[in-house]
């Protein structure tokens, strides 16, 4: 309620899963199919405050694979978790936002931290923009409505 004004709807701007495909110890830390329950339940979660709901894409790795600590990231798994996270919320009829091809556009190196992982400021900076982008769109909905 503290959120919700007249002037600015109300509105989750959900990502989520890079961590979910880690593996430790041999195994994928949240499996595919827990994965999209998961999200099915953040979705129905959400909908009790507002149908006001976006999704952003997962990013890509800089390499095909990480190690951090003790845990494997791997660009392919992140990518097959991408196109379920977006299977599951393009089918409840919510937007979502891929981040994917903007950084493939816009050429990986130079867009992540050190352990090629994290993005760095020049990421986050695409990722904004893309957010960005759907809000002023949605804006300029509103003002033709």
């Amino acid at each position: 309620e503290a959120r919700d004004s007249a002037s600015w709807p109300f509105m989750f701007i959900i990502t989520c899963g890079t961590n979910d495909q880690r593996m430790k110890d041999g195994q994928v830390e949240t499996s595919l199919d827990q994965f999209e329950e998961n999200i099915k339940k953040i979705i129905k979660i959400a909908k009790q405050y507002t149908d006001n709901i976006v999704f952003i894409g997962l990013p890509p790795l800089a390499k095909p694979s990480v190690m951090l600590k003790t845990a494997e990231y791997s660009d392919q798994r992140i990518k097959t978790y991408d196109e379920r996270l977006q299977s599951v919320v393009e089918s409840s009829e919510l937007p979502f936002l891929p981040v994917r091809p903007i950084f493939e556009d816009a050429g990986i190196e130079g867009l992540f931290c050190y352990d090629s992982a994290h993005p760095n400021d020049e990421g986050h900076e695409l990722i904004a923009n893309i957010i960005r982008h759907y809000l002023k769109r949605g804006e300029n909905n509103r003002e033709r409505e």
